[in-house]
């Protein structure tokens, strides 16, 4: 009733403007999915727009839960499919194409989105649930979120749902039923008093609502309790176990029925009757029968698109039903069978994980398939695929080193570079030269990422000193090679290179002539030639918006050229060019720099002296770094707040931002001007000798 009453209110307080958050939490049938169910009924009673989304442990398709939910408010054509498969990020496009509806509907009137069983969302979900929250937290948007718990571990889900419990959402923990309620319930099932025997039946469900029920109406419906004189007792010589009894309802179907949910548990909570039928091996009009005895006992629901478990902890029973060896072979078949039906692989995902043994041929090609697919919009559910593709593949399989490159890429992406560098680096001794030049130039890429600069120069450089590399592989390690040398401040070596590439510019890659012209920008402003720097950038930023530069690189010459306005004081220029980054960063969906614009931002506001502006951005540019991975930039939001807390004397915090730096982590802008910022902290804190030795090495 608490819980209710909780509900009830947020949901007033939202038809008055104010939005809200609530954290539902408890073991599985404690009753969350039916407080979500009775809000979602309640705020469409009371005028709001509702949608209600689940995720599936068996689903890996990116934002599910929220995509669905979203629709409920905004309309099936508000929100787009989810795109063929791309080879850049886009879960920055993923995520605005959630937020833009939602907030159109949300600036209209109060909604409610209501989403369960976040303990099995993809980690995109999870990033779109706390941008989202934050984004739209001055509408009128009540956010129901619930999560079964209980695993112990400290995972993505933990880490949202403490963020927004400081932020200020509000914790609701389902607790078990104490001894009243228990027989406050049994009471009401039952049409009378429970008796002691009764009551000690109930206290094995340990005050689980769900389990409770099922308890009571299962020992009611099979005579094991009778009334006699008031009270509500237990037959003499019969006092069956809580799971006993749960499972009973699914012993007591005819043979048909009890095949076909057996079937349908290994499908997942919610199933499509097709993909049943498929797996059965029988036309769908085979199913009527058992699919009406299935529903009347109570185990599946059914909705106009899918079928579905009235419970998880029925599906679970269910599974139970089933040796080892069967579950194992059905996931396989069901896996073969949704690789064959569907475009995609990802929905046979799940099912390979659980099923593929070591040299499975088939299952390592969906694998692969599905981690290529789910790049773009999760590359954390990618560097799962691929790995476990790794874990069950040949070491001699000739598709092994593209395999390891997919999870190289996607590990660096997701901010975990020095697992990709190990990665790759093992698979190098192995690899044949063919396949070694692309993982060196992945392996640069992940080098840099991780801030590793003079190993991303050495690594690119060994790829260019190959006499037989594509002119792409060379394009792209020559464009890592200038950008590390750019983050070491090694101008004067790479000069050369970079002139040359520009006297051959006909025969070089687009991605090449960029990096090239960024390097020499750098020197000609060294140079003290401002005009020759910004012709080199403005030339670097027009390839890359007419030639073949891979995405990733794409931003870094407005990068620069935001960082030269701001050095010769044309700070309107400089902030238009970060908000022109800003929006090529998000169209092309670069997750790895997301947080760039925002730490140019605050640099900006430092120049000008808003010192309040400039931590705020330089602690946001750190908060989407930390979510969307890639650290390389997280020096200068670290240097922004240390000067900050400089000025404002706040000596302590300073050292604390300068305690996270280190002085290689560093992309473009090299390490020189955290140095500097150290030497200031030092400086400030009596230590002059130690602020001038800083320098005196920088």
């Amino acid at each position: 009733m608490r819980e209710w009453n909780l509900v009830v209110q947020v949901l007033k307080e939202a038809r008055t403007g104010r939005g809200a958050v609530l954290l539902v939490e408890g073991r599985a049938g404690m009753g969350k999915s039916r407080l979500l169910d009775e809000a979602a009924r309640a705020a469409a009673r009371g005028g709001f727009m509702a949608g209600r989304g689940a995720a599936d442990d068996l689903d890996f398709t990116p934002l599910v839960p929220l995509r669905t939910a979203v629709r409920g408010i905004a309309g099936l054509y508000a929100v787009p499919p989810i795109p063929v498969p791309a080879t850049v990020d886009m879960r920055l496009s993923m995520l605005k194409w959630l937020s833009d509806p939602l907030e159109r509907c949300v600036a209209r009137g109060p909604a409610l989105v209501a989403l369960d069983d976040l303990q099995w969302a993809d980690q995109l979900t999870l990033l779109a649930i706390r941008r989202m929250v934050r984004d739209l937290a001055s509408y009128p948007l009540v956010w129901l979120l619930s999560r079964t718990s209980g695993n112990g571990s400290v995972t993505p889900l933990d880490r949202l749902y403490d963020g927004l419990e400081r932020d200020g959402a509000t914790r609701v923990v389902m607790e078990a039923l104490d001894e009243q309620a228990v027989a406050e319930i049994a009471s009401d099932v039952l049409g009378a008093a429970p008796g002691p025997d009764v009551l000690a039946l109930a206290a094995l469900t340990e005050g689980n609502p769900f389990q409770l029920l099922e308890t009571l109406d299962r020992l009611t419906s099979t005579g094991v309790i009778e009334v006699r004189e008031g009270q509500a007792r237990v037959v003499p010589g019969q006092r069956p176990g809580v799971q006993t009894i749960m499972r009973k309802r699914v012993d007591t179907l005819s043979p048909q029925t009890r095949e076909l949910v057996q079937v349908a548990a290994i499908l997942g909570r919610t199933i499509a009757v097709i993909d049943l039928a498929a797996l059965l091996g029988k036309p769908a009009g085979d199913l009527v029968r058992p699919l009406d005895e299935a529903i009347s006992a109570g185990i599946l629901l059914a909705d106009e698109d899918h079928l579905a478990f009235r419970h998880e902890l029925l599906r679970h029973v269910v599974i139970e039903t089933l040796a080892p060896p069967i579950r194992l072979a059905l996931h396989r078949e069901a896996g073969q069978m949704l690789l064959a039906s569907r475009d995609s692989a990802v929905p046979a995902a799940p099912h390979l994980i659980k099923s593929a043994l070591p040299g499975d041929a088939e299952a390592i090609r969906g694998l692969d398939r599905a981690a290529r697919e789910v790049f773009a919009f999760s590359p954390q559910t990618s560097v799962d695929l691929s790995m476990r593709a790794l874990e069950i593949s040949d070491l001699t399989d000739p598709d092994r080193f593209d395999r390891v490159a997919t999870a190289v890429r996607a590990l660096a992406v997701t901010g975990r570079a020095p697992e990709a560098i190990l990665l790759a680096q093992e698979a190098l001794n192995t690899a044949p030269s063919g396949a070694a030049q692309g993982l060196r130039c992945m392996l640069a890429y992940a080098l840099l990422l991780s801030g590793r600069t003079a190993d991303a120069v050495a690594e690119a450089g060994s790829v260019l000193a190959l006499r037989d590399v594509s002119a792409e592989l060379r394009g792209t390690a020559e464009s890592a090679l200038f950008v590390g040398l750019l983050s070491l401040r090694d101008f004067w070596n790479g000069r050369p290179r970079a002139e040359a590439v520009l006297a051959d510019s006909s025969q070089c890659d687009d991605t090449a002539l960029v990096g090239a012209h960024m390097l020499l920008a750098q020197c000609a402003l060294v140079d003290g030639k401002v005009r020759d720097s910004f012709g080199h950038l403005e030339e670097a930023v027009r390839i890359t918006t007419t030639g073949s530069v891979e995405a990733c690189e794409r931003p870094y010459p407005l990068m620069l050229l935001s960082m030269n306005y701001k050095f010769t004081g044309q700070f309107e220029a400089a902030e238009r060019t970060a908000q022109a980054l800003t929006e090529e960063i998000e169209r092309l969906g670069q997750a790895a720099q997301a947080a760039q614009p925002a730490f140019l931002r605050s640099c900006l506001d430092l120049a000008v002296g808003r010192l309040d502006d400039a931590a705020a951005e330089a602690q946001e540019g750190l908060t989407i770094s930390k979510e969307l991975g890639g650290h390389g930039h997280d020096l200068m939001g670290l240097c922004v707040l240390a000067l900050v807390s400089v000025r404002r004397g706040d000596l302590e915090s300073a050292a604390r931002h300068m305690a996270g730096y280190r002085g290689e982590r560093e992309i473009m802008y090299s390490a020189a001007w955290g140095r500097w910022i150290q030497a200031v902290v030092v400086e400030a804190l009596a230590d002059p000798q130690g602020a001038m030795d800083l320098l005196r090495f920088a």
